[in-house]
């Protein structure tokens, strides 16, 4: 192959892993065509990706262009100098390796000594914390390569490092949709305005109502009161600053009755650190609400004959019996009311207050006036 083909077929390759690398969900299918093709790319007769273990004192090979390296994701070898990976990693730069026979900076323990390579070059696979481990390629007949080659397999590197990058993610997110799916409590999805992006399957069993007519409305559908917002001045001060809220809620189920719970709130940041919407947590707690009620019943009164006020200052009994505590911004400044548009970045270090907090707008105020706050 002439120099101008192979520089086109290395453009060309690069393009075709780059948009790989950006796509794929498994970065395994990435791994192993690198592996294969650089081969013919480099016009080397092996390579080899290797990746840092967790511990720090091995590596293991994660593809291979033939057997002479051992097998997938079982061969490890040791790093630092006991090491080509190793040395690598060590040394935190490419390596170059005229000839194996004269090297004497770290031992060899790669390659079966049998594969008789003679030359090789490795590089460093970039990691967002710390590298991912190395790339290397092979040859058999004495080589030096050049600093075009270094540069040709450190961008194959980085390419691989943005497919593994890429195959996290998918991991995660896979992770993360079994565990909202499959999670006890109900939890849902909201963007920034509220609105239901999502619900799991605990969520229908407590609240009654489907994915299907919960999604798209806003949560303050549930609310006792429809036409308050879902969040109050305590959660929205709370959550202004980077924190979880946790307070207590009464909504109603879908067949009307009354559903006490424990409500969760924290924001969601995309990537860059912009606000994206919150995650909602709901855990019934319909006992300790049992007990407010029969308190109140006891001294005469039914939930009939209290009527909505009469519902709301049992909340509100009910939420200082529970005891819940939440965190609060007491900084300084303007302070987002219910409804208002959430920081689009994160704030550092807020320092929190301990307040008592309902998620009723009118329970909260009382509960404000009882408490100090």
């Amino acid at each position: 192959m002439c120099s101008s083909d192979l520089l086109r077929a290395q453009n060309t390759f690069v393009t075709q892993i780059s948009a790989e690398a950006v796509v794929s969900s498994e970065a395994s299918v990435t791994y192993q065509r690198v592996a294969h093709e650089l081969v013919s790319i480099l016009g080397v007769s092996a390579c080899a990706l290797w990746q840092a273990e967790a511990d720090g004192t091995t590596l293991v090979l994660r593809s291979a262009s033939d057997s002479s390296f051992g097998a997938v994701d079982q061969r490890r070898v040791p790093a630092g100098v006991s090491s080509q990976a190793g040395y690598t990693l060590l040394k935190t730069q490419s390596l170059w390796v005229e000839d194996y026979a004269q090297e004497n900076r770290f031992a060899f323990p790669d390659i079966n000594p049998e594969s008789s390579y003679t030359s090789g070059l490795s590089v460093i696979v970039p990691g967002s914390s710390k590298p991912f481990g190395v790339l290397s390629v092979h040859t058999r007949i004495k080589q030096r390569f050049t600093v075009d080659e270094s540069r040709l397999l450190q961008s194959i590197a980085n390419l691989v490092a943005l497919a593994h990058q890429r195959g996290e993610a998918h991991r995660q997110a896979r992770l993360y949709t079994a565990a909202f799916d499959f999670g006890s409590d109900a939890a849902a999805l909201l963007d920034v305005h509220g609105t239901l992006r999502a619900v799991n399957s605990a969520f229908e069993a407590v609240t009654g109502f489907s994915k299907s007519e919960a999604t798209g409305r806003n949560l303050q559908f549930l609310g006792y009161n429809p036409n308050e917002h879902w969040l109050d001045q305590a959660a929205a001060r709370s959550l202004a600053e980077g924190k979880a809220w946790q307070g207590i809620s009464i909504s109603r189920r879908r067949d009307g009755s009354i559903l006490p719970t424990l409500r969760t709130v924290a924001p969601i940041y995309d990537a860059s650190g912009g606000f994206d919407g919150y995650v909602v947590v709901l855990r019934p707690d319909t006992e300790r609400f049992k007990i407010q009620e029969n308190v109140s019943s006891r001294a005469g009164t039914t939930r009939e004959d209290r009527g909505e006020q009469g519902l709301r200052d049992a909340a509100t009994k009910y939420a200082q019996t529970a005891g819940i505590k939440a965190q609060s911004a007491c900084r300084t400044g303007r302070v987002p009311t219910a409804g208002s548009p959430m920081p689009t970045q994160k704030t550092a270090d807020p320092q929190p207050a301990r307040i008592l907090v309902a998620e009723d707008n009118t329970a909260s105020q009382q509960l404000h006036r009882k408490s100090g706050a």
